[in-house]
């Protein structure tokens, strides 16, 4: 079980973890957010189970709530792979979430993997949300879904040494300062926290990057924020305390811990217009903040016992 980060109140994270187990749907899904489509369960359920899977891989209630999630997600694959839900199209977000969490459970292999994600990647080795001109802004290259594509396929087994266009190319779009730009949501803090992680994990982490990212100062603004900043923070080897110390405070009664309207749905005309949502159970929240309470990154040995990178 990998060690919660330094400061962490390990009940803090226990509450969490039943919370989560507990807003579980019969059929194993998570389900939250309320858009135009609906509500969302293959993307929500993906980062919920990745999350409990990556804190707490060998606990009882975890395993058996995982596999049902995953049966579920399995049940609910398209040819494409996953969409936000069964009335979206499937995109590569949602298909990176599902593939890392079914990878922590050995359930896909690194070529299925490799086929359902390569499709949304252009030549340059940027990952695109969504691969039709149809979709307009939701079209382009993304700087917050390139680096969770890129740590799917991690997880799925493909050697580091494939995905070095793909890193080379995600470096190259790193701003001194303020990092990477998130396109889907209202804080660039979730773009640089997944792409640290994906960094840490191919090769490790510049030093360029390393000591060019200038942290944001003063009290985060909601919990998803400072579960970014905290993953951030552990990934870069800095004192985490204060937004560990947040974290405790704004846990709520039941364990969970609010949710924000941090999800960007920018105009597919025009990327530079959108609406913003909060996921009104908390569920991708909560998740991410026990996740990053505990690390912010998958423990090695817990994808599975076998060798996928012997896999075609």
């Amino acid at each position: 079980m990998p060690s919660p980060a330094l400061g962490t109140d390990v009940g803090v994270v226990h509450r969490a973890t039943d919370r989560l187990l507990a807003l579980q749907e019969r059929d194993g899904s998570w389900r939250d957010y309320d858009l135009e489509p609906g509500r969302s369960d293959a993307w929500i359920t993906a980062v919920a189970g990745t999350c409990l899977a990556s804190v707490f891989p060998e606990d009882e209630r975890v395993h058996a709530a995982c596999a049902r999630a995953a049966a579920f997600l399995e049940a609910e694959r398209r040819a494409a792979g996953w969409g936000y839900n069964r009335n979206a199209a499937c995109d590569a977000d949602t298909t990176s979430w599902v593939v890392r969490f079914l990878a922590q459970r050995d359930r896909i292999s690194r070529a299925d993997a490799e086929s359902l994600l390569r499709p949304f990647f252009d030549a340059e080795g940027r990952a695109h949300t969504f691969n039709a001109a149809r979709f307009g802004s939701w079209a382009h290259a993304h700087e917050d879904v390139t680096p969770n594509a890129g740590l799917a396929l991690l997880a799925a087994g493909v050697p580091v040494e494939q995905l070095r266009t793909l890193r080379e190319t995600h470096l190259a779009v790193f701003r001194p300062g303020t990092g990477w730009t998130s396109f889907w949501w209202s804080s660039d803090s979730y773009a640089n926290a997944l792409s640290l992680e994906f960094l840490d994990a191919s090769g490790g982490i510049p030093d360029p990057v390393r000591h060019g990212l200038v942290l944001p100062e003063g009290d985060p603004p909601s919990a998803f924020e400072a579960a970014q900043r905290l993953t951030v923070r552990t990934l870069l080897g800095l004192d985490p305390g204060d937004e560990i110390a947040w974290l405790h405070a704004a846990q709520l009664p039941d364990g969970s811990w609010s949710g924000a309207p941090v999800l960007r749905v920018p105009d597919q005309s025009d990327g530079a217009r959108y609406s913003e949502h909060a996921d009104t159970s908390a569920i991708l929240t909560t998740g991410l903040v026990i996740r990053a309470l505990r690390g912010g990154r998958t423990p090695p040995g817990s994808v599975g016992e076998c060798d996928r990178s012997a896999r075609s």
